[in-house]
């Protein structure tokens, strides 16, 4: 069976996080099911003071079976481009 759709989710939070009073912010949190698709756009940018994303990703078919998440995080910088 091919794969329906891929779960994306974005925050400011580390997923395996214990921490149950840090709130995350949510930077992404969506399914694809264009697999031409290879970027995701954030719906808002990191802070300065606090600049690392943490995203999880996986894959989905249409009876709802997934692959277990992949995890990855970076730290990003925002620079606004002129109008």
């Amino acid at each position: 069976d091919a794969f329906y759709q891929y779960v994306f989710q974005c925050s400011n939070k580390d997923f395996n996080s214990t921490n149950t009073s840090d709130i995350a912010i949510w930077y992404y949190n969506n399914a694809i099911t264009n697999m031409a698709t290879n970027t995701i756009i954030l719906n808002s940018a990191p802070n300065d003071e606090d600049p690392v994303v943490y995203c999880q990703v996986r894959a989905e078919d249409e009876r709802g079976n997934a692959t277990p998440w992949i995890q990855e995080s970076a730290t990003c910088t925002y620079t606004p481009t002129a109008p």
